[in-house]
């Protein structure tokens, strides 16, 4: 969708290991010390040498993770990514050949693994194992110094302002989600604003940003068995302040399907963990922000680009059935509304029963 961004609400995270989506963003930075980090640098690269061996070990390897069989081939040093508001997240272990960053392991301050990967350099637009020589020389693709210089454009217009040294990240507070370098700008002592550079992108959020965007419309996500009425009913439930609205079916939302696994069975549904099987890392994947708790069972959006019947294939081998998400467009006339406004009612709707997830169509 051009010209806009949206948002997700009311996400519960839950200690749940993440299956592996193959290509990723990936990051680096040099190794701080800090009182919250619960494991160190040397105990995140031992957990990545253990996955690495055991990737090796394949009979059958998935395309690029030939490579990691390569004598020369080896995991580097352990980089630490942080939340927005730097605190420790997880340790990006890059996988070296040749000086070339090829792969990464994420490893989580409880240990786990919730992705591994390969670099997006080996396609283009397909796997071509000839491809390392374009890989970069660091798992964040840019070094700190390039970031430095891309988020120019942006820093540039602070000139009466303090700007911090980049930050590895990880970014979830926008449009943008993902790992980034976060340059600081302060003024009397006090954020006024971010920069970010994923790879070679710079990008902006401004600290009064979620005060004055305005919204222009909602994005939710129904179960597959809502039938029209009900959406109307369930729409008419939250009244919109009497303000016009409107709603559609849409089909370009990236997520398409959806699976319920209750509590109670969250120990046998076994592709949930790290050690999953790899039919399920390839073709279909979510990531941590795509896990909802919501009336003692959990809700997980999955995408990627297995088909329908593929899909089914693979979770009917667990026991699992694949719903499709029933995306509705809701969008407000004439005018756009505030965003506190906005996710107010989007909260009302994600405690309705036929509700699974509510986004916010941002304006810029």
């Amino acid at each position: 969708m051009k010209r806009k961004e949206m948002h997700g609400l009311g996400l519960v995270v839950v200690s749940l290991a993440l299956v592996v989506a193959l290509i990723g963003t990936v990051g680096y930075i040099v190794f701080q010390s800090d009182e919250d980090l619960k494991l160190s640098q040397e105990q995140a690269k031992e957990i990545a040498e253990s996955k690495f061996n055991e990737v090796k070990a394949q009979t059958e390897p998935v395309e690029c993770e030939e490579l990691w069989r390569d004598p020369k081939a080896m995991v580097g040093t352990p980089s630490l990514v942080r939340t927005v508001d730097e605190k420790p997240f997880y340790w990006k272990v890059p996988v070296v050949l040749n000086e070339k960053v090829i792969g990464f392991i994420d490893v989580k301050m409880n240990e786990k693994i919730p992705r591994y990967g390969c670099m997006g350099c080996l396609y283009s637009p397909y796997y071509d194992p000839h491809n390392v020589d374009n890989c970069p020389s660091t798992v964040t693709i840019s070094t700190i110094e390039e970031a430095k210089e891309i988020a120019k454009n942006i820093t540039d217009k602070y000139r009466d302002a303090v700007v911090s040294e980049p930050i590895y990240v990880y970014d979830d507070t926008g449009c943008c989600s993902g790992e980034a370098w976060m340059l600081k700008i302060e003024k009397d002592g006090k954020i006024i604003s971010r920069a970010f550079v994923s790879g070679y992108y710079a990008y902006e959020k401004l600290l009064s940003e979620e005060e004055t965007r305005s919204v222009g419309g909602l994005i939710v996500a129904f179960a597959q068995d809502a039938e029209q009425g009900e959406i109307n009913s369930t729409l008419r439930k939250i009244d919109f302040d009497s303000i016009n609205y409107s709603w559609k079916y849409i089909d370009w939302m990236s997520q398409k399907y959806y699976v319920e696994i209750p509590k109670s069975r969250v120990d046998d549904v076994k592709f949930l963990y790290n050690d999953g099987f790899q039919e399920l890392n390839r073709t279909l994947y979510y990531t941590e922000g795509d896990v909802k708790e919501k009336e003692g069972i959990y809700i997980i959006f999955l995408e990627g680009e297995a088909s329908l019947e593929e899909a089914k294939e693979i979770l009917n081998k667990h026991n699992v059935e694949l719903r499709e998400i029933k995306w509705v467009y809701i969008r407000w006339s004439p005018a756009a509304i505030s965003e506190n406004v906005a996710k107010k009612w989007g909260e009302y709707l994600e405690l309705e029963n036929r509700t699974l997830r509510v986004y916010l169509d941002y304006y810029e």
